[in-house]
Parts: structure tokens; C-alpha cells; sequence
């Protein structure tokens, strides 16, 4: 039985984990993690790992559980800040999943230690262009283990929608008034706030001015008067992009390859204005127990070109191991936009960190927005 038909039979209906986790944390569980209703707490000598839900699989780290006989237990991150506050407040687990522009909070919070690359079995087969990315090096230190790539963009229904969109792609689908009701966003503002300065135009989304926030404030707030829901469950949001329910959502490469998958018409945008693009890694951290030899095995298991290929092919994200691409069938490579992956890395927007004041500016002007203030 999977993890997840468990968890429906507990809670009824249909959840996912991160679904659970917000329902735990709504009844004052917030530090009760969803993996306890399935899985024994660690062993002295195992991993405790802070990962997201589609990727903590045995098809990820294949060459990890050939060696040890299984996924290690895991806690699931619903973002970076949730992981970020669990191993601030003292959760020990040892390795987290964050994307690079959070690394140097995290670094600087105290919550992860430098990796040592000299143990890194593919760490020769890395996209040189991806080591370069802001946050994999700090002052000459290695800090995260790169693995995996996509994009945040419009994921729209092209059926259901002005053919223009096909022809002049742009964030500006969000705000037609003809889907009023019929649009979806992302709720972290590393989404759905950088999207909107994007589309206004300004000169950097990740350091906006005073005049910048006023600017993305007033474009958030006519949004809000289209959107059905602000997702963080991504299930909820493909489910009502493949119903029809909604017709453009803010999503990303992995809805295009699951909706596909049920033959449903879908396309992720490339908007005039850039496509965002993110890129996770492994990090160890500070308070983790579990054995050196354990967290290079698993950084070295997401990073082979076998791990590449699951990613590539089953979920639809891009793998930093340039070999990974050799092992997906060409017609796939060219479905999921990786016939070149360098060319589709080099046409996005990276994600850059966000000074915190700026963040926590960003955080109450979208609660605002929400809020219809």
C-alpha cells in the first residue's frame, strides 16, 4: 500500500502529504511529521532527511538503496522556509532540499555545513554552468550538492484559452479578465511576488525599490480579483487545470509531464517577459547524527546519470549530471524541452536570494493582497 492511499485511509478523501502536514499544523501538530504514520523513527545509524514528496522514491537514488536496502526516513518540506524554521528550531535531521537562493540563509542561519567535493563521485560531470549558479559557492566553500532544475512559469490549457497565448506568450494570461475565476498562483512569493515583477517590468526582481513593491503590489492585487485559489498542493492544481476548472495556473515542469501522462492539453510557457528558473540541491546539515559515509552515498546516488534519467523521464525536471541525458529516449528529451538542456537553462531567469528585510516586506505585502487589503 503507498504512503499515500495511507494516508487517505486516515484522513479520508484525497491527500497528499503536504495536505496533511498543513491539516497537523492547523490542530497544534505542527512538529508531528507525516512519515510517523508509515515509518519508525530512525535508526542511530541511519539518515533523517527533509525532502520533497515526489522525490523521496527508491527510483531516485537507485545505487542508495541497492547499497543500504532502502529509502531513508524522511520528514516533507512543503518549501524552503518550512525546512528552513524546522532545522532552525533544532530538528535533526541531515540532509535538507532547498533551492540555491535559499543557501546562503541557511548557511548563514547556522543550519548546514560546507560539503567536501573530493568525495563527490560525479561531481566531474556537473554542468560547469550549474557550479556557477549564486549559492552553490560561498567564499570558495561548497554548500549544496546541485541535482535537479525546472522552471516556474504559466502552465495553461491551450484548448481552453485565446490562441494569441501560443503566439505572444506572457504572464499577462494571469491577468486577462476573461478568466476571471479560472486562474491559479502559486502561494510562496518567490512565485508568485518575482512572476509579477516580471510582467511590471522591473529592473531586479530580486532587489525591488520601494517603488518596485507599490508597482507589483498594485498588478498582485487586480490578479487576486482573477484567481480561484492560491495552490500549495500542486495535486489540487493539476486536477483543476485537467477538469477545466481553471484554464492557466502558475506551475511547473512536472504538471506538464503528469498531465500529459492522462492526455490532457498542456503547455508551460515561455513568457516574453523570462521564465523563472530554479535549481535544488542537497545540503548537509548542522544537527544531523547519521553517518558521513550515508549522506555522500545519498548525494551521490541523486547525482548519477541513472538518478538523471528517472528524473528526466518520470517527473520532468532537468538533471545537473550531463550524462543523465544519453539514457532518455530523444522523444522525450525533445517533450520535456531537453533536446539541449544548457540552451534551455541559459533562456530563463535564476532565482537570487532575497535579503531578508526585502523578504519579509514581500511576505506581508502578499498576505495583504490575500487578505484584499
Amino acid at each position: 500500500m503507498s504512503d499515500d492511499v495511507k494516508l487517505t485511509k486516515v484522513f479520508g478523501g484525497h491527500w497528499d502529504r503536504r495536505a496533511v502536514n498543513r491539516t497537523l499544523a492547523g490542530l497544534g501538530l505542527a512538529g508531528v511529521s507525516v512519515p510517523l504514520l508509515s515509518r519508525p523513527a530512525p535508526a542511530a545509524d541511519d539518515l533523517m532527511c527533509l525532502d520533497w514528496t515526489n522525490y523521496h522514491v527508491p527510483e531516485m537514488i537507485p545505487a542508495y538503496v541497492e547499497k543500504w536496502g532502502d529509502v531513508p526516513p524522511v520528514s516533507y518540506m512543503t518549501d524552503d522556509e518550512d525546512a528552513f524554521q524546522k532545522l532552525r528550531t533544532g530538528f535533526a535531521a541531515d540532509t535538507a532540499h532547498p533551492n540555491t537562493f535559499s543557501v546562503s540563509r541557511y548557511r548563514d542561519g547556522g543550519v548546514i555545513r560546507p560539503i567536501d567535493e573530493s568525495r563527490l563521485t560525479y561531481w566531474g560531470d556537473i554542468f560547469d554552468e550549474i557550479k556557477q549558479v549564486p549559492g552553490v559557492y560561498i567564499d570558495g566553500e561548497l554548500w549544496i550538492v546541485p541535482v535537479s532544475w525546472g522552471n516556474s512559469s504559466v502552465v495553461y490549457r491551450p484548448d481552453l484559452v485565446d490562441p494569441m497565448y501560443q503566439e505572444d506568450p506572457t504572464w499577462g494570461i494571469l491577468w486577462d479578465e476573461r478568466y476571471k475565476g479560472r486562474v491559479a498562483a502559486s502561494a510562496t512569493i518567490e512565485e508568485v511576488v518575482i512572476s509579477a515583477a516580471l510582467y511590471a517590468g522591473v529592473e531586479n526582481p530580486f532587489a525591488m525599490t520601494d517603488d518596485d513593491i507599490a508597482k507589483v503590489k498594485g498588478l498582485l492585487q487586480k490578479q487576486h480579483e482573477n484567481i480561484l485559489f492560491y495552490w500549495e498542493d500542486i495535486t489540487s492544481m493539476e486536477q483543476s487545470l485537467a477538469s477545466g476548472e481553471i484554464v492557466a495556473a502558475i506551475g511547473w515542469n512536472t504538471t506538464l509531464s503528469s498531465l500529459q501522462r492522462e492526455g490532457v492539453p498542456v503547455v508551460l510557457m515561455t513568457p516574453k517577459e523570462g521564465i523563472l528558473t530554479w535549481l535544488d540541491g542537497l545540503v548537509w546539515c548542522s544537527n544531523g547524527e547519521g553517518p558521513e559515509e550515508k549522506v555522500y552515498d545519498l548525494m551521490n546516488a541523486w547525482s548519477s546519470p541513472e538518478a538523471g534519467e528517472y528524473l528526466i523521464g518520470t517527473i520532468g525536471y532537468g538533471h545537473t549530471n550531463r550524462n543523465a541525458y544519453d539514457l532518455v529516449p530523444a522523444d522525450v528529451l525533445a517533450e520535456r524541452g531537453y533536446s539541449d538542456p544548457l540552451a534551455s537553462l541559459s533562456q530563463g531567469v535564476f532565482y537570487e536570494p532575497i535579503e531578508p528585510e526585502l523578504r519579509e516586506r514581500l511576505v506581508i505585502m502578499f498576505d495583504e493582497v490575500k487578505a484584499g487589503e
